[in-house]
């Protein structure tokens, strides 16, 4: 796949070597107006150069806004630690990563994690009274099996946005190697699985 680079866009040849236009070959125009398609086709060296001097690529990349130190930091970090774009996204928004003026460290909280779990057993308490009286109602069966899907559809949403808000990026930490245990509900209370 050849690349030819012109000054407003991209042409893209799919073949081996350059053919005429009317031959066989498909040629697509990518315009570089959208930061993402010029992220995109961009080696790495020169998106990391521009995610340090320009703040609007880095709030692009990483949805927030940073000092240039931390800007440095981070993507120190993130090398360090093998994180993707999306993994440095969901430990921001999960908490567990703190954004100062100067520096980027991990939180390694277990609140967020033990909040998440308590949401998880309360809407999954709420979900089954409300599918059981739904279930011994008097109301056609048809109407049951909707309300029933319905309140199915709730329930796994709201479990994966509480996952993904709040347990994903503790189990992100573990799984890069910052903290040793999971928070797991126990039978003796929230404690740390080893």
């Amino acid at each position: 796949m050849s690349l030819l680079h012109d000054a407003d866009s991209f042409q893209i040849n799919f073949g081996q070597e350059q053919r005429i236009a009317a031959g066989d070959y498909n040629e697509i125009n990518i315009t570089t107006s959208s930061l993402a398609v010029a992220l995109a086709l961009l080696p790495p060296d020169t998106v990391r150069e521009l995610t340090l001097t320009k703040p609007d690529v880095f709030r692009h990349r990483f949805h927030f806004d940073a000092p240039r130190l931390a800007r440095a930091a981070l993507l120190e970090l993130q090398d360090e630690y093998d994180l993707s774009d999306r993994e440095i996204r969901r430990l921001r928004d999960g908490g567990q990563l703190k954004i100062d003026r100067e520096s980027v460290s991990f939180t390694k909280d277990r609140l967020p994690p033990l909040i998440g779990w308590g949401q998880i057993h309360a809407l999954s308490i709420l979900s089954l009274v409300l599918v059981l009286q739904i279930a011994f109602s008097v109301a056609p069966a048809w109407k049951q099996m909707i309300g029933q899907i319905v309140m199915a559809s709730i329930w796994v949403g709201g479990l994966w946005i509480i996952h993904g808000s709040f347990i994903a990026p503790w189990e992100l930490l573990r799984k890069v190697g910052l903290v040793q245990g999971v928070v797991m509900p126990t039978t003796r209370g929230w404690m740390p699985r080893r």
